[in-house]
């Protein structure tokens, strides 16, 4: 690696300008033994896997975080209005 002659205000030395290849590539195929259509169906079951989403375990639970939401964005508000009221 090339360094920088010594002087207080530089760096002393400079990274390597690429990443380092760590394993050997020589004798790889160009192109990966399965076809396109299959890489692209397994793509989609990934993405279709990322996509689902666990239900509510129950109708009461969501309902139950509303109220407790709406009860906040309240009470919020209500300090919020008196600060600003105060002010003016």
């Amino acid at each position: 690696m090339p360094e920088v002659a010594h002087n207080s205000g530089t760096i002393t030395s400079l990274p390597p300008t690429a990443p380092v290849l760590e394993g050997k590539t020589a004798g790889l195929p160009e192109r990966p033994s399965i076809s396109d259509e299959a890489l692209h169906a397994r793509a989609m079951d990934v993405a279709t896997q990322m996509q689902r989403l666990n239900p509510a375990k129950r109708p009461a639970d969501l309902e139950l975080r509303v109220k407790d939401l709406e009860l906040s964005l309240e009470t919020q508000l209500r300090i919020s209005k008196a600060k600003t009221t105060r002010r003016n």
